[in-house]
């Protein structure tokens, strides 16, 4: 029969007996003996009795429920108080729910973290013995806060859980068996609202779940794990800030699990240790999800009080089924699943009413005549592997088994102001999603890098920005302005191979798949600016190149995928023999409306966004290391390529003012310049390429003899429309739809090129530009033509020297 005991464990002899003769345990280890379950914390170290032990042995179990304490731990060792092995083959479940309730005390900075562990080991030196667990560890945190904050000042809530945590190096490994289950949990759901003395409303809020994290030279420990290991980091967070006057937000949530962490982290390895090996047979299941609200006002009672700053809402995901960070892994095999889900939602509401000028904006500067794109944002952003090695060194690298990365971030923005004499809004939306199947970003390189298993990646990101500015003064109403940017990203990479140090001299990039890589990517972003007023109203929307505020967030407005991407100064070998299948679309909608009375301005601006996809993807840093460099003999590929993209871009520009007296401009581009230098290439890129391929030479082949096939559509719709006593409008399409089967730019060759296989491209560019002004009845309406439009119309005859006139004449 089970026995409770509900007091700290103290090792006796009696206790020990029992459990010698069937676990193979000697007198001098710490047991927790068959049938014997501990309700209270476990704590092995020097003032226990008996200390020190040789190994400590788990046959029974420990279960803990702890609803007070902010922090609690299941089974604590201290490595001075051991010299053997950490062996678990019962339970240790350890649960705490917490309502946080006392972060809101007085001060300028208010904070309350706390973390809750399984089994944990402290201290650094080295252990001769490992640890093993063929039993079951749960950890189970989850935190609930909803108070009011009195304080301006940051509001953090920091929570972790861990499965297992082990800061000393383990001669004997670390062992997760076939039976072995290892199941972490980490919830927060928190409602902050300020209380009225405060105008400033700043929370950060982490969490972070780890399954196994082996710290310092613990990651020099072998891994290998044959059973399950699952790590799941949550969060639902509200932010609640209304205001009768100037008032300004700035809140950011991460949500970070990971099944399995080697952070060496600088440490030297052990005496006599050259590296570790890791090992996965079983299967790693990994979920980050941050869900963020946000709703924000101000509703000034005074004559230019109504500021709000909305600087930021960002909710951050990093989740990874492996992470190796400044380890020295001599071998990675990966023979089981690893399972990795990524998932950020940002819902945000700000608006700001006030009898004066009324202002919604990003930054810190008011008094700035314009607002900053690049100072703040609103959104979520997702990091996801399946496998990353980074920054320490690699023996080799192999996958037979399964790895599947999921990513999902969508954004939703509501800005509004409204002013009796003025009113403006600028504020930038995001959605990112970065996944890579294998990443190995190490400073040395010496074996191969092969997948002969399956990697999936499926990334989506998606914002929609809706920001509206009003003068509501009538006639006294000065002018209404929106400024309102957003990017939209997608980044993924089947295998990635990229030397974290320029001068590797010690680098062999050899890279191949014989199995199949599947990558699917899906990015939409649609915005929509509104103003209006009697005095002056101005609409400006556009794709922006990213957020410089955000170092949690994704940075740039680039969309990529690679079935297999080599970064690195000493590319040896890549090859393909298998399946490589990417299919992207991407679609962006900017929306710009003005309605003023004497003037109105319209522009919807979809600039320059890059949008590529590439079957094989290769780079060779130019110059590598002066040492070492390593020739490229292979560059082949013998199975099948194929990749599908398809861009959609839709800019609407419409501004109309008073048709007596009134001016109207509007610009729908898709286009970074004003005037084209280089048609195409001064537009939106969209560009495949089944192999892809840039050395510092090639001294052995480039060869095909299977299948590359790829198709890449691209469609731009501008429209500009433009209607006062004074019109001017400009719609520009401007793009370039690239598809090709191998583009190479191989430095000096010595070796040849030859296809026997079969090489497909299609390309399809669909441009479309229509551009509409209506002038008064006593004025004509001007309407600029640039070059490469497809369509204009006008309500007048075009002046001498314009697209439909006979006249030549230089068009004005």
């Amino acid at each position: 029969m089970t026995r409770l005991i509900s007091s700290r464990l103290l090792a006796s002899t009696s206790v020990i007996a029992i459990a010698l003769a069937a676990s193979g345990a000697r007198a001098e280890d710490f047991i927790i003996p068959s049938g014997t379950v501990f309700t209270t914390p476990v704590v092995v170290d020097m003032n226990t009795a008996g200390a020190p032990f040789g190994s400590v042995l788990n046959l029974g179990g420990i279960v803990i429920t702890e609803n007070t304490r902010n922090s609690a731990e299941a089974l604590t060792i201290y490595r001075t108080a051991i010299s053997g092995s950490i062996v678990n083959s019962g339970t240790v479940n350890i649960a705490q729910t917490l309502s946080k309730l006392d972060i809101h005390g007085g001060g300028t900075s208010v904070s309350a973290s706390g973390e809750t562990k399984g089994i944990v080991l402290y201290n650094s030196a080295p252990l001769n013995g490992g640890f093993q667990n063929s039993g079951s560890v749960t950890v189970s945190r989850n935190a609930v806060a909803d108070v009011v904050v009195k304080t301006s000042g940051t509001v953090a809530l920091s929570e972790y859980a861990y499965g297992v945590q082990l800061d000393s190096y383990m001669a004997g490994g670390i062992v997760n068996t076939n039976t072995g289950v290892i199941d972490v949990s980490n919830d927060i759901t928190a409602a902050l609202t300020p209380s009225d003395h405060y105008s400033q409303l700043n929370p950060v809020t982490t969490v972070y779940a780890y399954g196994v994290i082996a710290y310092d030279t613990a990651a020099a420990s072998g891994f290998d794990n044959a059973g399950s290991i699952s790590a799941s980091a949550r969060g639902t967070i509200t932010h609640n800030l209304a205001r009768s006057s100037s008032a300004t937000l700035l809140a950011a949530s991460t949500a970070r699990a990971v099944g399995v962490v080697m952070s060496q982290s600088g440490a030297a390895m052990p005496s006599g240790v050259t590296g570790t090996s890791m090992t996965n047979s079983g299967i790693i299941d990994v979920v980050g999800a941050m869900t963020q609200a946000t709703n924000f006002s101000v509703v000034a009672t005074s004559a230019n009080a109504g500021l709000g700053r909305l600087i930021e809402s960002s909710a951050v995901v990093f989740a990874a089924g492996v992470l190796a960070n400044e380890a020295q892994v001599t071998r990675f095999e990966n023979t089981g699943t690893l399972s990795v889900s990524g998932t950020a939602s940002v819902v945000a509401v700000g608006s700001v009413i006030g009898p004066g000028k009324a202002s919604l904006i990003n930054h810190n500067s008011p008094t700035s005549p314009e607002t900053s794109f690049e100072s703040g944002s609103v959104g979520g952003s997702v990091t996801a592997y399946g496998v990353s090695i980074a920054n320490g060194s690699l023996g080799g690298l192999s996958n037979t088994g399964v790895i599947d990365v999921s990513g999902q971030a969508t954004t939703t923005l509501t800005g509004t102001a409204t002013g009796t004499t003025a009113a403006e809004v600028g504020l930038q939306a995001f959605a990112a999603v970065q996944l890579t199947g294998i990443d190995v970003a190490t400073q040395t390189l010496t074996g191969p890098v092969l997948n002969s298993g399956q990697v999936t990646l499926d990334a989506t990101a998606a914002f929609t920005s809706q920001q509206t500015a009003t003068g509501s003064g009538g006639a006294t109403s000065h002018d209404a302005k929106v400024e309102s940017s957003g990017f939209v990203q997608t980044r993924l990479a089947g295998i990635s191979v990229a030397s974290s140090g320029f001068e590797a001299a010690n680098y062999n990039a050899t890279v191949g798949n014989s199995a199949q890589i599947t990558l699917s990517a899906t990015a939409t972003g649609s915005q929509g600016g509104t103003a209006q007023s009697q005095g002056e109203a101005v609409a400006d929307v556009s794709f922006s190149s990213g957020s410089s505020f955000l170092v949690g967030a994704l940075l740039f407005a680039t969309n990529t995928a690679s079935g297999i991407l080599v970064d690195a100064p000493n590319v040896a070998e890549v090859t393909n023999s298998g399946i490589i299948d990417l299919s992207s679309a991407f679609s962006s909608g900017l929306v710009a409306t003005a309605t003023g009375g004497t003037k109105a301005t319209a522009s919807a601006n979809s600039a320059a966004p890059s949008l590529t996809s590439f079957g094989l993807n290769i780079q060779e840093v130019a110059g590598g290391p002066s040492a070492g460099t390593v020739p490229t003999t292979r560059i082949a590929n013998s199975g099948t390529i194929g990749l599908s993209a398809t861009v959609t871009i839709a800019n609407v520009a419409s501004a109309a003012a008073n048709l007596a007296g009134g001016t109207a401009s509007a610009s729908a581009a898709s286009q970074s310049t004003t005037v084209s230098t280089t048609p195409g290439l001064d537009g939106a890129v969209a560009a495949s390429y089944g192999i892809y391929l840039s050395l510092d030479g090639l001294a052995g082949s480039l060869s095909n003899s299977g299948v590359i096939s790829v198709s890449q559509a691209l469609s731009i719709t501008d429209r500009a429309t433009a209607t006062a006593d004074k019109a001017e409008a400009m719609a520009v399409s401007d793009g370039l739809s690239l598809a090709l089967g191998v583009l190479a730019a191989p430095g000096a060759v010595t070796g040849s090129f030859l296809n026997t296989g079969a090489i497909s491209a299609a390309a399809l560019g669909n441009f479309t530009a229509s551009a509409t002004a209506t002038g008064g009845p006593d004025r004509r309406a001007r309407m600029p033509a640039r070059p490469g439009s497809s369509s204009a119309a006008a309500s007048f005859l075009p002046p001498p020297g314009c697209p439909g006139s006979t006249i030549a004449a230089p068009c004005g």
